[in-house]
């Protein structure tokens, strides 16, 4: 599978790497873990956000919401602590706001919802993000 954009001979997107300055589909893992140790510190376990935000994700209901509403699927917020399952509700989330945005763009989509790359106040999510990756992926 290619991204959208790119010619026979790119690197495939099921390699994780970034494209161009964009994300490929489906190769949202080290995104995922670098918001996952700016969110919880790895923390499966985490409540925050006055009880409003759980898992090592932090996530909100309402995002468990969406994400079962447009994917189909039955994710439970309480279930939210289970980090295999809030990983794939992040990813599902991110495939469907962040598809072919920057790292950068699906950071700040996490941390401010569908349009919170045009967020000043995410920029400094991303930030914290961004120290949480490699190099090679950090680029802007």
């Amino acid at each position: 599978m290619r991204h959208a954009g790119h010619k026979p001979g790119d690197v495939p997107c099921s390699v994780p790497v970034r494209l161009a300055g964009f994300l490929c589909s489906m190769n949202y893992s080290a995104l995922i873990s670098a918001i996952m140790a700016v969110e919880s510190g790895g923390r499966d376990q985490a409540i925050g956000d006055g009880g409003r935000a759980l898992g090592p994700l932090q996530i909100h209901r309402a995002v468990v919401q969406d994400v079962n509403r447009f994917a189909g699927t039955s994710y439970r917020w309480e279930g939210m602590t289970n980090r295999a399952d809030a990983r794939k509700v992040c990813e599902l989330y991110l495939t469907r706001y962040a598809k072919g945005r920057s790292m950068q763009d699906a950071a700040r989509i996490w941390n401010g919802g569908p349009t919170g790359h045009t967020k000043s106040a995410t920029k400094s999510y991303w930030t914290k993000v961004n120290r949480h990756l490699s190099p090679e992926l950090a680029k802007n």
